[in-house]
């Protein structure tokens, strides 16, 4: 994932991160692994799903698609500083 250095080099006083499920599916980046790996720096999360598919042909609403969307609330269950945006 192109962000991951950039985020992994902020001063983490001043910037956190709110990472959007779906996109990062469509990206071909695990949103699990991206939601626990940066945990810390998640305030909120733009949570929608992502079906395979082109473009916005391919955004859906969670827990339709290929997300692991069980997974990703585990993850920010651990987390008490974060915000989910449907």
């Amino acid at each position: 994932m192109k962000c991951m250095p950039w985020l992994e080099a902020v001063d983490t006083r001043y910037v956190k991160f709110g990472p959007d499920v779906g996109q990062l599916a469509k990206g071909g980046v695990d949103p699990v692994k991206v939601v626990k790996d940066f945990l810390p720096l998640i305030r909120h999360v733009h949570l929608k799903d992502w079906n395979g598919g082109p473009a916005l042909g391919g955004i859906l609403s969670a827990g339709r698609g290929k997300v692991d969307v069980p997974a990703v609330f585990g993850s920010l269950e651990q987390s008490k500083d974060m915000r989910i945006i449907w």
